[in-house]
């Protein structure tokens, strides 16, 4: 079994609908969202994504993405132990069929690292095109 964890800064409802979806293709399977310091602007967010049946974490400040998933990591290690973890985007760009797929590749061997892709057309910003081709060069040494 896995978890699916969110790191989230400012989500709009897009966040309440994935894990709506996510709930409702699995219901057996933890959905962990991590509020890495979001306004209280988006707290409507945060409500409608905690009664969608997620468990929802909260940084007091913005601590950045990779502190997020550390809180998170942390958080499945203490509630979930021995569970394996898909992490997702709260914006809605990973649909509930691929995260499903992901978590299903990650049942044959929770150990596994299981690395999604995705192709990158029409304009996508410098910074994250940048960022994909670092990763991929990244992985590929390793």
């Amino acid at each position: 079994m896995s978890v699916v964890l969110i790191p989230a800064l400012e989500p709009d409802m897009r966040l309440a609908t994935l894990v709506r979806a996510l709930r409702t293709a699995a219901p057996d399977r933890p959905v962990l969202v991590v509020d890495d310091g979001s306004t209280d602007a988006v707290e409507p967010v945060f409500a409608a994504t905690a009664a969608a049946g997620a468990i929802v974490l909260r940084h007091a400040a913005n601590r950045g993405k990779g502190a997020a998933l550390k809180t998170g990591l942390q958080a499945v290690r203490a509630r979930f132990p021995g569970h394996g973890v898909v992490t997702a985007d709260a914006d809605g760009q990973h649909t509930p069929a691929d995260i499903e797929r992901v978590a299903q590749r990650l049942a044959g061997d929770e150990r596994a690292i299981v690395l999604g892709t995705r192709a990158f057309t029409g304009p996508v910003p410098w910074r994250s095109r940048w960022g994909n081709r670092a990763s991929s060069a990244a992985f590929a040494l390793a």
